[in-house]
């Protein structure tokens, strides 16, 4: 727009004129980009899908202005907040626009107890996750969906499984342990022969101790055999031990033979 100034004077009755433009400029068009939901165990959020780059945000949460970061903590937890992204364009025009930030409680997630077990007992379901529908992660974890893991492949020592749920930001995680041990050498001692009207007797020269015996003629889990209930003949009697720290069960066999006594006549 031009104007025109002009001024009469009074004493000479001359009238002088000058010229200005005025350029009027339209407003930038500025978008804060859309509404979000994010969960509170996100501390930091960065901004994204607003337009034209270069502006500045401002607003309850914002921590820094200039790349638009929102920290869930500083804006106060779960809540909805109203953040504005001010653009202001080469006439020096400033605009700006406002998108709404929801913070929400994460879902309560839990992983269940740590297990304990032998890498040859076979394919484990993991059981006491909360809530369904999350995946499994982890060495030996074989189906992620289903929550099975197979000792054998992730080998013997501690494994730290991770169970997820949720995605983006409210991508929520736990852990559990997994112990896979392997099966503690294990010896029932050396066979042996006994005549059958001997009275009972413990076994010795097993290893380690803490297992339990069972088979034909054990009267006693600890090792105590009775020729007499096992009868005469050979007899396989077994040593069982379960180491519970590492979940471990293995077992050793020993024969035990009951021989008849012989018959004598003394004429």
């Amino acid at each position: 727009y031009t104007l025109t100034y002009t001024y009469n004077n009074p004493v000479t009755g001359c009238v002088s004129t000058g010229n200005r433009t005025v350029q009027v400029a339209p407003l930038p068009t500025v978008n804060a980009g859309p509404d979000v939901e994010i969960c509170d165990n996100l501390s930091n959020y960065t901004l994204t899908g607003f337009a034209p780059s270069g502006g500045s945000w401002s607003g309850n949460g914002i921590v820094d202005a200039s790349n638009g970061l929102f920290n869930t903590v500083a804006a106060g937890g779960i809540g909805v907040y109203t953040v504005t992204y001010t653009f202001v364009d080469g006439n020096g025009c400033p605009n700006s626009d406002t998108r709404e930030i929801t913070v929400v409680e994460p879902d309560p997630i839990e992983a269940g107890p740590d297990d304990v077990l032998c890498i040859g007992d076979g394919l484990l379901q993991l059981s006491g996750f909360s809530p369904s529908g999350g995946t499994w992660s982890g060495s030996g974890v074989v189906n992620p969906t289903v929550g099975i893991f197979d000792p054998s492949v992730a080998g013997t020592g501690t494994h730290v499984l991770t169970y997820s749920i949720g995605n983006g930001t409210c991508l929520s995680t736990d852990t559990k342990i997994v112990t896979v041990g392997s099966p503690a050498a294990i010896i029932a001692g050396p066979d042996q022969s006994v005549c059958e009207d001997q009275l009972p007797f413990s076994f010795t020269g097993f290893s380690p101790s803490g297992g339990y015996w069972t088979g034909n003629g054990v009267i006693d889990s600890s090792g105590v055999f009775d020729p007499a209930v096992a009868g005469i003949g050979a007899h396989t009697v077994t040593y069982t031990f379960f180491n519970t720290v590492t979940g471990c069960l293995n077992v050793n066999d020993k024969t035990v033979t009951v021989n008849a006594l012989p018959v004598v006549g003394a004429g």
